[in-house]
C-alpha cells in the first residue's frame, strides 16, 4: 500500500491503475532504449525535479519503480517509509507524460504539413495525439467528476448568478480538445492527475533539490512542510543485476495482469460516455439560491 498522509493508506485501482502503468511502460520503453543495455547510464530526458533520483542509473530508477508500483498495487505490502526520493518515483510516470505531450506539440505543425504525403501522415497522425488522449481521457475520468461534484456542493461560493453561467463555465471545460496546443493547461492538468494519483497537496521532493537550504535541518519551512530526516535521505539502493532483472519481472508482471488482460491499448481511441456530461445531467439546479438536488437519471446516460 501507499501512504501520502498518516492512517489513510490506499492503492491504485481499476482505470487509474491502468492508466498509471500505461505510463510506466511507456517510458520503460523509451529510458532502456536510450540506455542502450548499459545498466549504469544516468542519462533521461525525463526530469522530475529530484537531482538524486534523475541523476540515478537505470538499474537503481528500474527497482525504485518496481519498489513504488509493488507498493501502490498490492493491498498486502506495507506502506514504505516516505522519502523525497521515492517521492520523486512515484511522480516520475508524469513527468513521462509531460515531456510526450511537449514533444508531440513540438511535431504537430510540421505533421500537419505533411498531409500531402498520404503514405506517413495516417501513421504519424495517429500516434500525434496518442499520449494527450491518453491525458485527457484521464482527466475526465479521473479530475472533472470531482470538481463537478464539489462544485456543485459549494455552489453558493462560486459567485455565479444563474444556472446559465455555471452550465457555459463547464462547457468550456468540456470543450477543451487533446488537439490542443495549450502546453500551461496541459501541465496543470498533468499536474492535477499526479495530485491526485500519488502526490497528495504538495511536491516537496523538488523544493529539496531546488532549494535544499530551506528545509536542511529543523528550519521553520520544514517543520510548517512536515518534512523530516528520514524524508530528506539521499540515499540510493545499491542494486545488483539479478535484482535489477527481477524487478523488471515485476513491472512486467503488472502490466501483463492488469493492462494487457483486456484490451487496454485501444481502449484511448474508442468513444466512451462522458462521465463529466452525465454527472451534469444528472443534477437539478435552482436558480434562485443555488441549491442543488440530485435526481435519478433518465436513461439517456
Amino acid at each position: 500500500m501507499w501512504q501520502i498522509y498518516p492512517g489513510h493508506p490506499f492503492i491504485l485501482q481499476g482505470f487509474e491503475a491502468k492508466f498509471y502503468l500505461e505510463l510506466i511502460y511507456g517510458f520503460l520503453n523509451l529510458f532502456l532504449e536510450a540506455a542502450d543495455e548499459n545498466l549504469e547510464a544516468s542519462d533521461c530526458d525525463v526530469s522530475t525535479g529530484c537531482i538524486i533520483l534523475d541523476n540515478a542509473t537505470v538499474k537503481q530508477k528500474v527497482y525504485l519503480i518496481s519498489f513504488c508500483l509493488s507498493a501502490l498495487l498490492d493491498p498486502n505490502i506495507p506502506p514504505p517509509q516516505l522519502t523525497h526520493i521515492l517521492e520523486a518515483t512515484v511522480y516520475l510516470p508524469f513527468a513521462y507524460l509531460q515531456e510526450e505531450i511537449e514533444k508531440e506539440i513540438e511535431n504537430q505543425e510540421y505533421i500537419m504539413k505533411q498531409e500531402n504525403d498520404r503514405q506517413n501522415y495516417w501513421e504519424d497522425y495517429f500516434s500525434l495525439f496518442y499520449y494527450r488522449r491518453m491525458a485527457d481521457q484521464a482527466y475526465r475520468q479521473l479530475i472533472l467528476p470531482l470538481n463537478i461534484a464539489l462544485d456543485i456542493t459549494h455552489s453558493q461560493d462560486l459567485e455565479m448568478e444563474t444556472v446559465e453561467e455555471f452550465q457555459q463555465y463547464y462547457q468550456e471545460i468540456l470543450s477543451f480538445s487533446y488537439e490542443s496546443t495549450d502546453l500551461q493547461e496541459w501541465t496543470d492538468r498533468i499536474t492535477s492527475l499526479a495530485h491526485h494519483s500519488v502526490l497528495g497537496d504538495d511536491e516537496d521532493f523538488q523544493i529539496t533539490s531546488i532549494a535544499p537550504q530551506l528545509v536542511d535541518g529543523a528550519t521553520d519551512v520544514a517543520l510548517n512542510m512536515g518534512i523530516t530526516d528520514e524524508y530528506l535521505s539521499n540515499k540510493l539502493p545499491n542494486v545488483s543485476d539479478e535484482e535489477y532483472e527481477e524487478a523488471l519481472k515485476v513491472i512486467y508482471k503488472y502490466y501483463d495482469q492488469i493492462c494487457r488482460s483486456i484490451l487496454w491499448n485501444n481502449a484511448y481511441f474508442c468513444i466512451f460516455v462522458n462521465p463529466v456530461q452525465h454527472q451534469l445531467r444528472k443534477h437539478t439546479f435552482f436558480l434562485s439560491s443555488f441549491e442543488v438536488t440530485s435526481t435519478e437519471s433518465n436513461g439517456d446516460g
